[in-house]
């Protein structure tokens, strides 16, 4: 039982059970208006019981806690702390909040410990954007500034294209020269977008050092290639209207250029930045086709062959029928080509990753037939809740599906 402040029963808090090393919970739970709660399941071992309410100081292990500003002595206090080991981590008012920032390690006993944080000169990234093919200033352009992080991902465990790009400050409008500046920026690796008149432009990797500069960059929108695609079914040669087409520069940054075929099979790029991209092209009833594109100074035409697309059928049992959407994960242990556009954190292994809604405990996973070995896991979309993994072998038709059932435990 939990009792909040005063000795009341404290109904509604979340309550954890995680392994000893483990990050993530192994259950988790909620209390009742009694404060009574029971964690079932567990695998034998040594676990920590947390819990955790919107009121409380607490958080989940290793989470951060709200932020909260120097005064102008550049001096802060944060209260009710455990004891233990703890991270501070400081960014300038102008960085963004997946800036690394600059880090120290305290130790928290019974008493008030001190951490002295120093500040370095923040770098600068400065220059103008303009029209790739006038060649003039682009006043009012928007510019936005990426910073490369590795260690940034989703909390489901798998990658996607440009994810390694997260947002390094707000982004904002290029001056009237087409000029814009960025400052109070850490050590680094940067990638510049700038968007104007419907037109994009990137330039990057532009490498920061500490408290350095890098003036003088010209970022330019738009381009004189084009590439324009006949998007046709594979089986049948029909067009495949409403196919959806993207086109990323293969230096992976964050951004795309999208197009969708029209009636007779046809989608249509313009004002394309050169470059090698990765062409990606599906739709809901065919799988994924890729493949690279050089785009120069002149227009390009490709012929997509959509083959009909075959699929994992995965039907949750158990806790799925509780609200709330489910997160299924598919990652392919086997050899062979499933097409799937993520992959693992771990070894870069093909995954695949779909959603179920309130009511409808099914996830659909479309995939290319054949003969996979693959590991399933289902969790809710906090990323807290504990999953229940599978691995099975697979015998996937052509355009049709493999159906396998996954337990999903509250």
């Amino acid at each position: 039982m939990l009792l909040g402040e005063g000795g009341p029963p404290a109904a509604g808090v979340e309550v954890a059970a995680i392994l000893d090393g483990a990050h993530e919970p192994a259950a988790l739970v909620t209390t009742g208006e009694d404060g009574k709660y029971a964690l079932l399941g567990l695998e034998p071992g040594k676990h920590r019981v947390w819990a955790w309410s919107g009121s409380w100081t607490t958080k989940w292990p290793g989470e951060e806690r709200e932020g909260l500003s120097t005064d102008v002595r550049g001096s802060f206090r944060i209260g009710g702390l455990d004891p233990g080991a703890y991270e501070v981590r400081v960014l300038r008012a102008e960085e963004a909040f997946f800036s690394p920032g600059v880090t120290r390690s305290v130790d928290v006993g019974e008493g008030e410990a001190r951490c002295e944080v120093p500040l370095g000169p923040g770098g600068r990234v400065a220059g103008r954007v303009v029209d790739r093919t006038a060649g003039m200033a682009a006043p009012g352009a928007s510019v936005t500034l990426y910073r490369r992080d590795p260690s940034f991902a989703p909390g489901f465990g798998f990658r996607f294209p440009g994810v390694d790009w997260v947002p390094a400050g707000a982004s904002r409008g290029a001056g009237g020269d087409g000029g814009f500046a960025f400052d109070a920026l850490s050590a680094g690796s940067y990638l510049l977008h700038a968007y104007a008149d419907g037109r994009h432009g990137w330039l990057g990797p532009v490498e920061l050092a500490e408290g350095g500069s890098a003036e003088g960059l010209e970022v330019k929108p738009g381009g004189a290639g084009g590439l324009s695609l006949e998007v046709l079914d594979a089986r049948t040669g029909a067009p495949v209207e409403g196919a959806s087409a993207k086109l990323r520069l293969l230096a992976g940054p964050p951004i795309f250029l999208a197009a969708n075929a029209d009636t007779s099979g046809r989608a249509v790029f313009a004002d394309v930045p050169p470059g090698e991209h990765r062409l990606e092209v599906d739709s809901r009833q065919h799988a994924l086709a890729l493949e690279t594109v050089a785009v120069a100074d002149s227009s390009i035409e490709r012929r997509v062959l959509l083959p009909r697309a075959s699929w994992i059928v995965v039907a949750l049992e158990g806790g799925a029928q509780h609200p709330g959407s489910r997160v299924v994960s598919c990652l392919l242990l086997s050899e062979g080509d499933p097409g799937w556009p993520f992959a693992s954190l771990e070894g870069a292994r093909p995954m695949a990753v779909a959603s179920c809604e309130p009511g409808k405990p099914e996830a659909h996973l479309k995939t290319r037939p054949g003969r996979y070995r693959v590991r399933l896991e289902a969790r809710d979309p906090s990323g807290k809740r504990p999953t229940r993994s599978l691995e099975v072998e697979l015998d996937v038709p052509g355009a049709g599906e493999a159906r396998v059932g996954l337990e999903f435990a509250e």
